[in-house]
């Protein structure tokens, strides 16, 4: 197991390296941040001088270099806009991102795995219907036409609910609903297709032919090896939900990771995108590595070599 991860630890490492290398390259095929900063009257002697104060008139090699050499200590560089280190507001900003995620995933699986369970154990029933119905609206809908339809039905009709801002659950609820819907939908007919797989196979058949119940036969037999697919899909899922929640919290104008990308990638502020894209890398990471991890423990018969 130690050489297993020691070993996904350094295929890491390249994997990290290569996305820095795109990032750094292709942020600057955005334009020239320089000129957004300067005034509108300003000469090119102005703009000349304000790429020599930020560094960008050197070589691009040379630049991915100082660069690389600062990161790896850390140092991801100063925002050009707000002149505060670009990993410190990622970072301030990050956790309320990891809430609405949170909260966006824990939505998606108390609406995905009863459904899905229920479709398994009554096919072609009303609620495997339902639950067909709602999987394909789930998969079809964007995220911000939803947001925007919940936010007329809730928050400007009803009056219910705030339409944006960060603060208690009620500010998380329609930006939650929003960001798991698509998963939920996707979970459900996966957990649906691969129970109804399992409740077939021949040791399924032999512990009702010994009488076990059939809560016991679904929850103590059935679903824990149902469940290996639908693990790797919620692990896919979460790196979806990184690229929904920039658009639900745009939508939503809550103030998250996703909402200082968009506005950075507007100001062109070059050190706040590259820090952003490589910390979304290592979560990446972290969540295929514990994804793997499980697999172990779901089914012992899977060797992580």
């Amino acid at each position: 197991m130690k050489a297993y991860i020691a070993r996904r630890l350094l295929y890491a490492a390249f994997v990290l390296l290569g996305v820095s290398i795109i990032v750094f390259f292709l942020v600057r095929l955005t334009g020239d941040p320089a000129g957004l900063m300067m005034p509108l009257d300003a000469t090119a002697e102005d703009v000349a001088r304000m790429r020599r104060a930020l560094g960008f008139d050197r070589p691009l090699p040379i630049q991915y270099a100082d660069f690389l050499i600062r990161a790896v200590q850390g140092d991801f560089g100063t925002s050009i806009r707000h002149q505060q280190p670009a990993m410190g507001m990622v970072l301030g900003r990050l956790p309320a991102t990891l809430q609405l995620m949170g909260m966006a995933l824990f939505v998606a699986l108390i609406i995905a795995v009863p459904l899905g369970i229920l479709s398994a154990l009554y096919p072609n029933s009303f609620i495997d219907r339902f639950g067909v119905v709602m999987a394909l609206v789930g998969q079809a809908v964007p995220n911000f036409f939803l947001g925007i339809v919940l936010i007329l039905f809730f928050s400007v009709q009803m009056n219910l609910l705030p339409s944006s801002g960060r603060g208690g659950i009620e500010h998380l609820l329609l930006p939650a609903v929003t960001l798991g819907t698509a998963s939920a939908a996707f979970i459900n007919r996966l957990l649906r297709s691969s129970l109804r797989e399992v409740l077939g196979t021949d040791y399924i058949r032999t512990a009702r032919a010994k009488g076990r119940s059939r809560r016991e036969i679904v929850f103590h037999h059935a679903l824990r090896n149902a469940a290996i697919p639908v693990v790797t899909v919620i692990g896919l899922q979460i790196v979806q939900l990184v690229g929904g929640a920039i658009v639900t919290e745009t939508v939503f104008a809550y103030p998250g990771a996703g909402l200082l990308l968009v506005q950075s990638l507007g100001n062109r502020d070059i050190p706040v995108i590259q820090a952003f894209v490589l910390l979304i890398a290592v979560v990446v990471i972290v969540v295929n590595l514990v994804i793997d991890l499980l697999y172990g423990w779901l089914d012992p018969r899977i060797s992580l070599t």
